[in-house]
């Protein structure tokens, strides 16, 4: 059953179990690799089990619960941004945190942030940049994305505070000593 108001794109599953299908058809990613990419983080990020992307339109469809159909959107719309641009409601490169409600999740599993990392430049550093935070705050679903360079993260609030943290220390080139 297609859902009035939402422009032909969320569908209810027939028997689902109040499942929704929607598909979003990202208009800044640019390569296959990157819309794997933002297909892998939602699915990390949003324990979907059902997602798949379709590469001649850019779409990425995703079937899941109300509320990881919430997270899969507010996803789509941090991660599909224009080359160059900052991200639509970032301050100082980092979004809002979103907090998702997945069924079993406690509170301490539900905060989502994206941290856009202006100094990463090349991957090598964003993985590093990735396997760093993930260590330290005890993150376990941290997830990194070339285009836009940015770092994916769920957790307690206490997790995405102290990951904040040490995000405006290390992606801050005024911190950075000259190697001796």
């Amino acid at each position: 059953e297609q859902i009035p108001g939402s422009a032909n794109r969320q569908f209810r599953v027939p028997g689902g179990g109040g499942d929704l299908v929607q598909i979003f058809y990202l208009r800044h990613t640019e390569s296959d690799q990157d819309l794997n990419e933002t297909a892998t983080v939602i699915r990390g990020v949003g324990d979907f089990r059902w997602i798949f992307t379709y590469p001649s339109p850019k779409a990425l469809i995703v079937r899941g619960t109300a509320g990881q159909v919430a997270l899969a959107t507010w996803l789509c719309n941090e991660l599909d941004q224009p080359v160059n641009r900052s991200p639509s409601g970032a301050r100082n490169h980092i979004s809002a945190t979103y907090e998702c409600r997945l069924p079993g999740r406690s509170a301490s599993d539900r905060a989502v942030r994206v941290f856009y990392l202006a100094n990463a430049e090349p991957l090598r550093d964003l993985m590093e940049f990735s396997r760093l935070i993930r260590g330290i705050t005890d993150i376990r679903r941290a997830f990194a994305t070339q285009r836009p360079r940015a770092l994916v993260l769920r957790g307690s609030a206490d997790q995405i505070e102290m990951a904040e943290g040490l995000y405006s220390e290390l992606d801050n080139p005024a911190n950075w000593q000259p190697a001796a």
